[in-house]
């Protein structure tokens, strides 16, 4: 993510700034709009910073293992713990957002879809594929009606 500088603003600044930009965001009513600001308003880095984190928090709030998720976002294991503590113990809006997006249909298909890619890619690699295509085969069975 891109450096903050080493000039502090002031906390009313601050506080005013942050409230300038909770409001932006929260008015944004329609997908396209939200997606272009985003793609104008953040650089390339950070936004797959942002979508990274968002999701390491959706497969943690699913149950998923952190080998998993090294794998399936090729984020490093401590990325993965500063996120599971942020999810956890120190964000309460963040959880309850993630949470309701988690209890979502669509992240299933979301996950499976991802799943499937990821096994895909990799049991077609060589040495170890055997592994990967037992788990993608066996996701693609347990997981058809979630992918249709």
């Amino acid at each position: 993510m891109s450096q903050v500088s080493k000039y502090p603003i002031r906390d009313e600044v601050y506080g005013q700034l942050e409230d300038l930009f909770v409001d932006t965001i929260s008015r944004m009513t329609n997908k396209r709009l939200v997606n272009n600001f985003l793609n104008d308003f953040l650089t390339p880095t950070e936004k797959i910073v942002l979508m990274k984190r968002l999701g390491i928090y959706v497969l943690l709030g699913k149950g998923y293992d952190y080998r998993v998720i090294q794998n399936i976002l090729r984020v490093s294991f401590p990325t993965i713990s500063s996120a599971s503590r942020s999810y956890k113990y120190l964000r309460k809006g963040c959880k309850v957002v993630v949470d309701q997006l988690v209890q979502g249909e669509k992240i299933d298909r979301f996950i499976t879809s991802l799943l499937v890619k990821v096994t895909g890619e990799f049991s077609s690699s060589g040495k170890g594929s055997g592994v990967w295509r037992y788990l993608h085969n066996e996701i693609k069975k347990k997981d058809t009606k979630i992918l249709k």
